[in-house]
């Protein structure tokens, strides 16, 4: 079975999704320094508790009554005294991960662990397509992940690689679809992969794809965390036509 990881990137880095609780806690005369915040204005401290519990990254609203602002902070949070503040905490920061140890068994580190290949990161064997070549020497390292460029492939695999379309590519699908693609998908060797989708590059600037309905696509697979695929030739094209995650997995 071949995994295919699609990844969203938020706009704003340190936002963080967290839980939303109901009701903060309330502590007067205390500030808090962050590496995320915003202000807003509010008419009081339930307010600004409000604002604070509406907003996913942020973990404490300081209300200063004088100017009828709320400061609203996130991130990495450091406690400090000030006077005229109130602190209304909406949620705590949610608890680093365990440190991971590939030496623990179980721990199955190769399908854990990858490495990107583009522009291109691994280039060794002359005789094979770049793009292939690249995913061989990920898989020779001993892993089983590759994260890979799923836009402007004559650019970011070039060498020994005569067969990408001079004219580019009409969309997405055919764009994966092509042979070297295939065949890096078809690899037994690799079982996920996470393929990056330039589109604001690649159709606006190149405008080589319909944009709408790239992005139409897009939207459509990336409202899937995860699209499983079996080694299937129809599994490809049902991403044209799918409309619900039942369609989508083969």
């Amino acid at each position: 079975m071949i995994y295919f990881l699609l990844v969203v990137f938020a706009s704003h880095c340190g936002h963080v999704e967290s839980y939303f609780p109901t009701e903060c806690n309330y502590t007067v005369n205390t500030d808090y320094g962050c590496t995320v915040g915003s202000t807003v204005h509010v008419a009081s401290k339930g307010d600004c508790c409000t604002k604070c519990l509406n907003t996913s990254w942020c973990l404490v609203g300081v209300y200063q009554a004088d100017s009828s602002k709320c400061f609203l902070k996130g991130g990495i949070l450091n406690a400090k005294s000030k006077s005229g503040v109130e602190a209304c905490r909406a949620r705590n920061p949610t608890p680093p991960a365990p440190p991971f140890d590939c030496a623990e068994a179980g721990s199955n580190c190769a399908q854990r662990l990858g490495a990107t290949h583009w522009n291109p990161c691994y280039f060794r064997n002359a005789s094979l397509p770049v793009l292939l070549d690249g995913a061989q020497s990920v898989a020779g390292m001993g892993s089983r992940v590759i994260k890979v460029a799923l836009f402007e492939p004559a650019t970011m695999y070039p060498f020994n690689s005569p067969l990408w379309p001079a004219g580019g590519f009409a969309d997405l699908v055919s764009m994966a679809a092509h042979e070297y693609y295939a065949s890096l998908f078809a690899m037994e060797s690799l079982d996920t992969y996470a393929p990056n989708m330039d589109f604001d590059a690649y159709c606006y600037l190149h405008r080589r794809i319909p944009c709408r309905h790239a992005v139409d696509r897009l939207h459509l697979l990336f409202s899937f965390v995860v699209v499983k695929c079996y080694r299937e030739p129809s599994a490809l094209s049902k991403w044209t036509d799918c409309t619900t995650l039942a369609q989508c997995v083969v």
